[in-house]
């Protein structure tokens, strides 16, 4: 398996070699989450065991500003894996198979 490499420029230098990367990060507040509805207690609960398991956790806040971390798992057909979709598009140039150098 060949490591994938951000650019050939270190990590803080990144930014300025790849924009998508900034824009991409930002469209993580436009990503919707799902209300929480737990089950009533005569409610069978719903198991799926295919697709793709989509993750994504980052700081949050909440009204109040108190901070946390807020995680959300999806599966396709989501709004998370919508985001995660066109992020994968919209930075797929800023990788390469060259080791950065020293």
């Amino acid at each position: 398996m060949n490591p994938r490499y951000f650019g050939s420029v270190p990590p803080d230098q990144a930014r300025r070699t790849c924009p998508a990367i900034r824009a991409t990060i930002n469209a993580m507040r436009d990503v919707s989450t799902m209300q929480l509805v737990p089950p009533a207690a005569h409610q069978d609960f719903v198991v799926t065991a295919d697709g793709t398991l989509y993750t994504l956790e980052a700081p949050g806040r909440d009204e109040s500003g108190q901070k946390g971390i807020l995680s959300i798992r999806s599966n396709v057909w989501m709004p998370l894996a919508t985001w995660a979709e066109r992020m994968q598009s919209s930075i797929a140039g800023c990788w390469s198979d060259k080791s950065p150098s020293a």
